[in-house]
């Protein structure tokens, strides 16, 4: 066997029919390769769903608790051949035999209770599609208590039905009534979305914004709703989409600091005294705290208002602020209001706070000058009005 070659222990002395239909403990687990946790596709009880994930993925095999590889067999079977294995019922094995079940159009045998089957009945549909950021147990009940009915990888889609506080209650295959519960407490487990797009030859960030948002400057949302640290993508893979309008008012009914100024688009505005905009590309979205705070800082140097914008530019530099003002006192925009930038060395902080690098000397005490100084004043009180302050206090700091 040659490096890098796969090698898969297959059991020679078990037979597919010896291992049960429903695990009591354990999972039946499905991977590409036994040692690497990060190739698991699924965890599940019942085997006849881990060969139908299996069969969904080649490459892919269904293991036992052992490392044994239990599916497909070195000849694997057609999908014909598997069809008589289905799930088990909620039955003990020994009163669901073959001979013991009724044939539909004929009448129970003699002594077997006569029962029920109603029709299967639709699902509701979802009202949002979550992506796990990490491997998840899927729950029976929105409790850490409950019984886990799957274990879901990392990337993988979920259909969401319903929010039940830090949970989300989603469509779950492997569950007896189709639906599970998976956590998501202050939205640590999943990112959430409207809509899901698969990405097809020839598309970039750029053109799905466009195409799916109506304009290409909100492919950093994307970004930041998929977890993705740059701007490449794969064919094929899978991305969720913003709704911004909804997004606004979900992040209204999490978050109690966060407020709506109207209800209309203009739930964040940007200043009217600015005289010159290039947008950077780095920064986290829409904010999850209500603006309450500004926070002004020296960018360390003479810039102009469009050199200021200009340091923000490049993915590479990973800062931002939301304006600059330059030695002239002229001010840019870099990041929109709405959105979170990269500014200070405190992430809760920028969440709350509308950030200002000011041009300024280039050694200590880093001075501005009076054009400067005039103009932060100007911006800093244009800021309140819009968000509804009415006063300010200096809350300190060397930023």
């Amino acid at each position: 066997m040659g490096e890098g070659d796969l090698s898969l222990n297959f059991d020679g002395g078990t037979t597919m029919s010896e291992y049960p239909a429903k695990l009591n403990t354990g999972y039946y687990r499905v991977r590409t390769d036994w040692n690497d946790d990060a190739s698991q596709l699924g965890a599940y009880k019942l085997l006849a769903n881990a060969k139908a994930k299996c069969d969904e993925n080649p490459g892919s095999y269904v293991f036992a608790e052992d490392g044994t590889v239990i599916y497909p067999a070195d000849e694997p079977t057609t999908r014909e051949e598997n069809a008589e294995e289905k799930p088990v019922t909620d039955f003990p094995e020994e009163n669901t035999s073959e001979e013991d079940s009724a044939v539909e159009g004929e009448q129970p045998s003699e002594g077997t209770p006569a029962e029920e089957f109603p029709s299967a009945e639709p699902l509701p549909d979802a009202i949002a599609y979550g992506k796990l950021k990490t491997l998840m147990n899927i729950r029976k009940a929105p409790s850490l208590d409950a019984e886990v009915v799957a274990v879901y990888a990392k990337n993988c889609i979920v259909d969401v039905l319903e929010h039940c506080g830090d949970w989300l209650k989603i469509k779950c295959p492997e569950a007896e009534d189709g639906v599970a519960y998976v956590l998501n407490a202050e939205d640590a487990y999943a990112f959430v979305g409207r809509e899901v797009y698969t990405v097809a030859p020839g598309d970039n960030l750029w053109r799905i914004s466009e195409r799916k948002l109506g304009s290409g400057v909100h492919y950093t949302e994307i970004r930041a709703l998929n977890g993705l640290t740059s701007n490449c993508i794969l064919i094929g893979m899978k991305l969720l989409l913003p709704d911004q309008e909804s997004n606004l008012h979900y992040l209204a009914r999490r978050n109690p600091g966060f407020f709506l100024l109207e209800e209309s688009s203009m739930a964040y505005t940007n200043s009217p005294l600015v005289d010159y905009t290039n947008l950077s590309p780095n920064h986290s979205g829409l904010r999850t705290h209500s603006i309450d705070r500004i926070t002004p800082h020296c960018v360390v140097g003479q810039l102009s208002a469009e050199s200021i914008c200009g340091c923000f530019t490049s993915t590479s530099r990973q800062a931002s602020c939301n304006y600059g003002i330059g030695k002239d006192g002229r001010v840019s925009l870099c990041v929109e209001e709405k959105n979170r930038s990269w500014c200070s060395s405190s992430a809760a902080n920028d969440q709350r706070a509308i950030t200002i690098e000011c041009a300024s000397d280039l050694t200590h005490p880093y001075a501005m000058n009076s054009a400067v100084y005039t103009s932060l004043i100007e911006l800093c009180t244009d800021i309140c009005k819009r968000n509804g302050k009415a006063k300010t206090a200096l809350a300190g700091g060397q930023e």
